[in-house]
């Protein structure tokens, strides 16, 4: 004969499953995970799954590589950066994406999604396209935490394309495209800085 559990079992149970639901319910299944803890600039994040923390010469700057070629980049600075900052990171940034490249010129493509962070002062997108036809675009918000103004975002290749195809694709109205992974990437990388819940504001980037 089986025997009843104690009365105080029940309560108990059914708080052990509501706490579980609970936790189920923070977790975002778009979450790449956590792989490593690594810091730029002074700045502690956590280096998202299926991406690898790559070598930079500049202290304060990280750039980390997916499979896919798609890359993840974090730029820090003690002053809030104002567009010649911007484009100076956008360079940095593309000088260790493509190497083999040089002399990007850089147009925005309209696309500036609403903040996603709390701690967010600008965000946008732009295109870029070097000397020798390469063209490529990014997406980046600025985050001030703690003293320090955290340039973050994401770099990646149009694909092959001809000279001529190149510079049509550059002078095209809007963005050409865009890396649901390396968003995510990049949400969790904010989150991890910020304390922020990663549902909170994995909708909130192109």
């Amino acid at each position: 004969m089986t025997k009843a559990l104690p009365a105080i079992a029940i309560p108990l149970l059914a708080i052990f499953i509501f706490a579980n639901s609970s936790l189920a319910q923070d977790e975002s299944p778009n979450d790449p995970g956590h792989k490593a803890n690594a810091t730029v600039g002074g700045v502690k994040y956590s280096v998202p799954k299926g991406f690898d923390l790559g070598k930079s010469s500049d202290p304060k700057l990280a750039l980390l590589r997916a499979k896919d070629n798609v890359a993840i980049f974090l730029s820090i600075s003690t002053a809030r950066p104002d567009n010649k900052a911007l484009n100076d990171a956008a360079a940095a940034v593309a000088a260790l994406y493509v190497p083999t490249e040089e002399a990007f010129k850089w147009r925005p493509t309209g696309v500036d999604a609403e903040a996603a962070s709390k701690f967010e002062v600008a965000g946008g997108s732009a295109k870029g396209l070097s000397k020798g036809k390469k063209l490529v675009q990014l997406y980046y918000k600025v985050i001030g935490i703690k003293g320090r103004y955290v340039t973050l975002g994401y770099m990646m290749e149009f694909g092959e394309q001809s000279p001529n195809q190149a510079d049509y694709a550059f002078t095209l109205e809007g963005a050409g495209g865009n890396s649901m992974s390396a968003r995510y990437a990049v949400v969790h990388i904010i989150a991890s800085i910020t304390s922020e819940p990663f549902q909170d504001i994995e909708d909130k980037l192109p």
